[in-house]
């Protein structure tokens, strides 16, 4: 490991394992790799002086300076400063300006033309804290007044200036030192003793030397042409290697949790505490173990944050006594003696401090101590109060306590970086990990459950990877699971070494694994820091922009809000920004300015009063908000907040599913639109002020109505032959719920309505006295806020609010917890649904008893009834429990009695956790809504997975290898006697179905009518319906909104409220859990605009790239996809972004939609710049395919057809193209069979490529998929079309057939063959009819680069029909264009006899084995031709057809650049062409894997040059 003494890495500038380790993500890696690269330009620019020789040569220059300088020498100090400058690449220092807050600050020094680093000319220094004692050299004058200041707080004003660096060099003598803007307030910096390593003279390669050159010279300061600083380069990647290093953590912890769940188990049963593991709920002992390593980590990270003065760090009785610290040497041997082991030590330690953090402890509070006397105040913990540390948070943990064997090996772990082969471990730096990597070792563990092992069993999962989940197997049921799925872990062998072993767990040990299907449930993936970090700066930028933050103060008063919080990062990034920003904006306004060194202690109160008032957040997982509320300590607390109870504010719900204050007309009612149609939403401002007429005065709650969606299961096809009785009768009551109402039932509606006002305003005015209560005096700067008053407990609030079941709150929640529940209704028995379900008068007689009746109140009681403008938490207990005796509403207990299925409904609303915005969030509602919402909602369809459900009992269901349906059903058969797993199968279908439904309720989510559900277009649907007037909501989701024809009405909405969108793709792999064709897009919205208006850029791959091009001047190349040496294009320019208005809807709408459809649900179209915009627009004036009217086929359902025993999995070589079943992989661009799959059929990458040289003219192509049913049905079943009135099956004609999968940053977007009759293909294939000319001409056409460009910049996920009918289609007056495309379009399709038919009708001539083109190199240039062709005859110049090529195919130009062809036309096999300049040879014999004929591939080689090739065809048609 590097590690030099001259070096200083104060405070873990960037992480200490990051900065020294040998690793290969490493500084010492980038270091090297920095001087390879300084070598290589000086050899090619033969400059003859690298930085690093500049830097060596002047170090006797800079030893003898050092020598003879001279304390207070001022020339001295002055000619050694410029030596090192010089010698580092800068200039000598000199007068320099910065502007802050209107004045202008001189100093000596240097600041760089594109401004990414200034440099300070400072007195010698005697160590790396010495910048607060010394003196900039050369005067400072602010305003023309000279100053006196130390260098220390000349950095930090410089960093504050309008245009602050983002580096600043520090030279001071002996010692240099680089700060970076973010980190400087922290007292984080690299100090270098100059002096030192002078004198030591280390020169050799990766030595101090070249690493000090490396950290200071200017050209890794300064921002390169391509707008990239190497050291910023450098502390991204730090980052990366500590989100990495997080990845370690998360797997520390999950080991950790096992080590904990089984330590608990054991020391239970020997203190009898229990009898059998099997009396734990495994499940509720992880979620313990992982609050209590939270627990410990929080420490950690406070102790690594002294500055946020959550712990007494830094204290010798602390960090001696206390602090987790002093515990890295003790882990380093563990205990040896069984006592030591099974004694208690470690936890007792522990546990004093838990209870010390959450009680908290003050000296001064006690009479008899010195420092209620004024003396010393002694050690210090201020009480954190977190639902965390609970004591009730950890029970299963306290009641039989810890050994410190566990404990010493769970600390290990959380303390020590991952053991690696030949490597050391070192420990992990917490200090650089931060909140957000907390939140991604969190939010990886989502999908993790626990359990007790019922018997010995063994651990599986495809492929043996469990890292997307696996399953737990009694060993005895595993003789028939595939080999390979057997996980296995790394385990010390007694004789020595380690091997791998199959991962066992022992009966009735603890269990923690990873579940597949909560996986994709949970979408648990954590969303890196530079997209949160853009993603709130947008949404705050809009705020401004729309004049909802237009002074400091307006900051202060915002309401945020993430629905889907997670481990809370993005409203955490959203308090760190507006925090920022509010003391930009408070300076500013009040002239004044703040102290460098007390700024990050202000920062931190702001951030503290905006977390703890302003901040609010909702997620489905309990355990996620209590962490979510750690987050939000950790990166908040300051020393002057204590007990902050975030309980009000952060909640554990479903976002999506609950009730809201929305009312149907008496009309509405009387006709049953209810039913079907979207009511009208109130927000609260009239319950809230006296002075607004009720919204909702004569007209009914749409959750006191019955809802067509009640019994919602009954429609789940999955099930309906498990339980058809229990499904009969629940179809039977719903219809009921569907009989008009009569008049008696719609007045005592309307009554219910007014009492559900009534209450609705307790609920609101007890909301906004705790509300008031929970408030804390923070000192933020700027503001003299009055004293708040805590007349009211957090206890009294949680008794009141939560606890009493009697209150108002709790009265509306039953009623909405029940109306819900009732969509939820299980599939029960038929005898406990006629029981159970209430039908419509009683539904009312509920209501009734909960809600109570509208009573006449005497005048001597009014004062009572009614609420005062300002009513004591006591006076509203009394106005309440009045109003409820006078109304005649019933108790809980009587409610329960009376109407037994409420049991049911408390079940079902527990388990599903119901979330009801405006009664929840009440005073938020009062407000108008959430003037800033923020996140990344979970991207999940819930589709019902019964595959998944039945594999939770039996994993052979998602390991086995492409079973037959056969076998699929026998098992499946077998698996179903069992009462519990058809249980959990009802359960789990009908849950995901039940979800689904409400999604697309449009009474619910009326901007997804006839969508598939889709939980993240229901998050943007509730956003809206959240948000206040002239609200900003930044999201981060799919783009399938856009490009979608179903998702027109959501379409049409966000359109008229967006503000941005930047369409991102993943190939930078920001996202790393996901691949790399994820396309998703960060949007920001608003407040719905009379017109579109909003800005727009697509192909953006960074955040930076929109930054750089928001303030882009013009000039310059135009980006495309890649840049010309095949990196990805990420340089700003202004012609990336578009302002979408009207008129750019209609360009999209001439490219993509016919004259039917409006204008707002056109489907966007992305493009990479404006001249890319032109050349669409052009395109769009070309008829359209759809114009023809052809005929088109989906192919087989993978699925359903495959079940329904129409075809299974198979390998053959079908004797008759009658037999062939085509899959995506077998299709190549004017190529029927690219590929075939091999034997094997592990994947759908699992092919050969076929040897077109070889294939005869009866060649058939091997399938996977082999037919079953009987002809006659298997050819009716595909289907036919009706031609010239004659009915003419499918499979029996010519058709042109493309992948469906659209990879919109491949070799090729569209995939378009010509397949023959008698074969069939599945629906990851589409095809259309060829029965004309112009569909020939189609096809041809659709094999041209050209068409791909047009479809791929849709960014369309799936080929189906409406988006091949968009293609533009050739129609030319030249028979030669036309003859020569449809000539070559053959020739390269028709490679069998089975065309020969096909060739015959268009080229009026016997087709031969030597018709079609089968060399590689003849067919490149065949098509390179068509390309030409298609371009010319749709008027589209060479320029244009090159600038398509260059920016929109960048892999195909990657490959032109890459591929070789031998002098026969013949692809070079990569195998020779990887050795083509060390081999010699002229001639080498290659063996074809799938046809096995040898070939001689002979030099020279050469390739496609196909620009050339486009300008030669192109001249050559216009000399045509």
């Amino acid at each position: 490991m590097a590690a030099f003494d001259s070096i200083i890495n104060v405070e873990e500038w960037i992480s200490d394992h990051y900065f020294i380790s040998d690793e290969n993500q490493s500084f010492g890696k980038r270091v090297t790799g920095r001087h390879t690269e300084w070598e290589n330009e000086t050899e090619t620019s033969n400059s003859g002086t690298s930085p690093w020789t500049r830097f060596h040569s002047s170090r006797e220059q800079l030893q003898l300076a050092l020598a003879t300088v001279e304390k207070g020498n001022q020339d001295k100090i002055r000619d050694l400063n410029s030596s090192i400058a010089l010698a580092l690449g800068y200039p000598e220092p000199h007068a320099v300006e910065v502007e802050h807050g209107g004045e202008t600050i001189s100093f000596t020094g240097h600041i760089s033309q594109e401004g990414s680093y200034a440099v300070i000319a400072s007195e010698p220094v005697s160590d790396v804290y010495g910048l607060a004692d010394a003196s900039p050299t050369g005067p400072v004058t602010v305003a023309d007044k000279e100053v006196k200041l130390s260098t220390h707080k000349l950095v930090g004003q410089v960093f504050l200036s309008d245009s602050a660096p983002e580096f600043i060099v520090i030279i001071a003598g002996g010692f240099i030192f680089l700060a970076e803007r973010d980190t400087w307030a922290l007292g984080r910096f690299v100090g270098i003793d100059l002096a030192l390593a002078i004198e030591r003279n280390d020169a050799k390669v990766k030595g101090e030397l070249q690493r000090i050159a490396v950290i200071v010279s200017r050209e890794n300061v300064e921002r390169a042409a391509d707008g990239v600083t190497w050291w910023a380069e450098t502390i991204a990647e730090s980052r990366d290697h500590a989100v990495k290093v997080s990845d370690g953590l998360r797997e520390a912890i999950k080991k950790s949790i096992e080590l904990i769940g089984n330590d608990v188990l054991k020391r239970s049963e020997n203190q009898n505490i229990i009898a059998d593991p099997n009396e734990v709920d495994g499940n509720e002992l992880a979620k313990q173990s992982l609050r209590y390593l939270y627990r410990i980590l929080f420490l950690l990270f406070a102790e690594a944050s002294p500055e946020l003065e959550i712990l007494p760090t830094g204290t010798t009785e602390y960090d001696e006594g206390y602090g987790l610290s002093r515990l890295r040497d003790q882990i380093l041997t563990p205990p040896v003696s069984e006592r030591a082991q099974n004694g208690t030590h470690l936890y007792q330690s522990l546990q004093l401090l838990f209870n010390l953090v959450d009680e908290g402890h003050d000296p001064a509070n006690f009479a008899d101590s010195r420092a209620s006397e004024g003396g010393d105040h002694g050690i210090v913990f201020r009480n954190l109060s977190a639902d965390l540390f609970q004591r009730s948070a950890t029970y299963l943990i306290d009641r039989c306590q810890l050994s410190n064997s566990a404990l010493h090996q769970v600390l290990e772990h959380l303390l020590l970086s991952p053991e690696r082969k030949g490597r050391d471990r070192g420990f992990i730096s917490y200090a650089t990990l931060g909140v957000t990597e907390l939140g991604q070792v969190y939010e990886g563990l989502m999908s993790f459950t626990g359990s007790i092992a019922q018997e010995d069993s063994v651990e599986v999962a495809p492929k043996g990877d469990p890292a997307k989940g696996s399953w737990v197997v009694p060993e005895r049921l595993t003789d028939d699971l595939p080999e390979d799925c057997f996980v296995k872990i790394e385990q010390e062998m007694s004789e020595g070494g380690t091997d791998k072993v199959i991962k066992r767990y022992p009966k009735g040990s603890f269990v923690y694994r990873q579940s597949a299907r909560d996986r994709e449930r949970t979408a648990s993936f954590y969303t890196p820091v530079v997209l949160t970090s853009f993603t709130v700066g947008q949404a705050i930028e809009e705020l401004q922009a729309s004049g909802k933050i237009e002074k400091a103060d307006d900051i202060l008063a915002l309401t945020i809000c993430e629905p889907a919080i997670g481990s809370g990062a993005f409203v955490a990034e959203a308090v760190r920004q507006l925090a920022d920003l509010y003391l930009q904006m408070k300076q500013e306004e009040l002239g004044q300015e703040i102290e460098p060194e007390q700024r990050v202690t202000e920062l931190q109160r702001v951030k503290a009063y905006i977390a703890l008032h302003c901040v609010y957040g909702v997620d489905l997982n309990a355990t996620g908000v209590e962490l979510a509320e750690i987050t939000l300590w950790l990166d908040t607390m300051t020393s002057d907040l204590k007990a902050p109870w975030f309980g009000l504010h952060l909640r554990h719900g479903n976002s999506l599913v609950g009730s809201r204050r929305s009312t149907y007309s008496v009309k509405e009612v009387e006709e049953k639109a209810y039913l079907s149609t979207a009511p009208q939403h109130h927000m609260l401002e009239d319950l809230a002020d006296s002075s607004i007429p009720n919204t909702t005065f004569g007209r009914i709650h749409q959750f006191l109505l019955p809802s067509a969606g009640w019994g919602a299961a009954a429609d789940a096809k999955d099930v309906k032959d498990l339980v058809p009785d229990e499904i009969r009768w629940l179809k039977d009551w719903r219809k009921q719920n569907k009989l008009k109402l009569n008049k008696g039932q719609i007045k005592r509606l309307k009554d219910l309505a007014l009492r559900t006002e009534t209450l609705w305003k307790f609920a609101l005015t007890r909301l906004q006295i705790a509300e008031a209560q929970i408030r804390r005096d923070i000192k933020v700067w700027g503001q003299d806020f009055p004293a708040a008053t805590h007349s009211v407990t957090r206890a009294q609030i949680e008794k009141e609010l939560f606890g009493n079941l009697e209150g108002a709150y709790q009265r509306l929640r039953l009623v909405m917890d029940a109306w819900n529940a009732l969509w939820f209704w299980p599939l029960q028995s038929v005898e406990e649904n006629a029981a159970n379900l209430p039908k419509i008068d009683e539904w009312l007689d509920f209501l009734q008893a909960t809600l109570g009746t509208t009573a006449e109140v005497k005048p001597k009681d009014r004062d009572q009834y009614q609420l005062g403008e300002n009513p004591s938490w006591d006076e509203l207990n009394d106005s309440e429990k009045f109003d409820l005796a006078i109304s005649g509403a019933s108790s809980r207990d009587s409610l329960l009695n009376r109407f037994p299925w409420l049991n049911s409904v408390t079940d079902i609303a527990e388990k599903q956790a119901f979330f009801h915005w405006d009664l929840d969030f009440a005073v938020v509602m009062a407000r108008g809504g959430f003037d800033f919402q923020v996140g990344n909602p979970p991207w999940v369809r819930p589709d019902a997975d019964v595959d998944a459900l039945l594999s939770e009992h039996d994993p052979w269901f998602s390991i086995a290898h492409k079973p037959t349906q056969k076998v699929k059903r026998e098992r499946t058969s077998k698996i179903l006697q069992y009462n519990q797993v058809v249980c959990d199968l009802l359960r789990g279908v009908t849950e995901s179905f039940i979800l689904a439904k409400i999604l697309g309720d449009t009474t619910q989510f009326p901007y997804l009518l006839k969508q598939r559900a889709d939980l993240y277009r229901a998050f943007i649907n509730r956003i809206w319906g959240n948000s206040s007037k002239d609200g900003v909501a930044s999201l981060i989701h799919p783009e399938s909104l856009f490009t979608e024809k179903k998702a027109a009405p959501l379409r049409r909405e966000a359109y008229l409220r967006l503000r941005r969108h930047w369409q991102i793709h993943n190939v930078l792999k920001l996202f790393a859990h996901n691949h790399s064709q994820l396309i998703y897009g960060i949007n920001v919205y608003s407040t719905p605009q009379q017109h579109p208006s909003f800005m727009s850029a697509s192909n953006i791959y960074h955040p930076q790239t929109i930054e750089d091009s928001i303030l882009h001047d013009g000039s310059g190349d135009l980006p495309g996809l890649k840049t010309s040496d095949n990196n990805w294009d990420r340089r700003g320019h202004s012609s990336r972004i578009i302002t979408v208005d009207s008129d750019e809807l209609k360009i999209w709408h001439s490219i993509l939609e016919d004259e039917h459809t409006p204008l707002l649900d056109t489907r966007m179209v992305f493009t990479v710049n404006e001249s890319i915009s032109n050349i669409l627009e052009q395109l769009a004036q070309a008829p359209r395919v759809k114009e023809l009217k052809f005929y088109f086929s989906g192919g087989w359902n993978e699925t359903t057809d495959k079940k329904a025993g129409i075809f299974d999995t198979g390998w053959a070589v079908p004797k008759s193209w009658e037999d062939v079943i085509l899959q995506g992989p077998h299709l190549g661009v004017s190529t029927p069979m690219i590929t075939q799959p091999n034997p094997t059929l592990k994947n759908n990458k699992d092919n050969s490529p076929v040897d077109l040289e070889a294939i005869g003219p009866g060649f058939i192509p091997a399938t996977g998929y082999q037919r079953t049913a009987d002809n006659e049905y298997y050819v009716k079943k595909y289907g036919s079309w009706t031609v010239d009135g004659k009915e003419i099956p499918i499979a029996s004609t010519y058709r042109v057939a493309w992948r469906k999968m659209a990879a919109t940053t491949g070799y090729r977007t569209l995939i378009p063959c010509i397949i023959p009759p008698g074969s069939a293909h599945i629906d990851g294939i589409y095809s259309m009819g060829i029965f004309c000319e112009e569909s020939l001409l189609a096809a041809a056409g659709a094999s041209s680069l050209i068409c791909d460009f047009f479809l791929r910049s849709s960014a369309c996920s799936n080929i189906r029909r409406p988006a091949f009918e968009s293609l533009p289609i050739l129609v030319t007056d030249s028979q030669h264009h036309t003859s020569r495309i449809l000539e070559l379009c053959l020739r390269l399709n028709c490679l069998t006899g089975a065309y020969a038919p096909l060739w015959e009708q268009f080229m009026s001539e016997p087709w031969t084995p030597e018709t079609p083109l089968l060399v590689q190199y003849e067919r490149e240039i065949a098509q390179c031709e068509i390309d030409t062709l298609v371009a010319h005859g749709l008027g589209l110049s060479l320029s244009d057809l090159l600038t398509i090529y260059r920016s929109q195919f960048p892999v195909m130009r990657k490959y032109d650049g890459e591929r070789l062809f031998d002098k026969n036309g013949r692809l070079v096999p990569a195998e020779i062409s990887k050795n083509e300049d060390s081999d010699d040879r002229d001639v080498f014999d290659y063996v074809h894997p799938q046809s096995g004929e040898v070939y001689k591939i002979e030099r020279p080689f050469r390739k496609i040059e196909r620009e050339t090739l486009y300008a030669q065809i192109y001249r050559g048609l216009e000399d045509l």
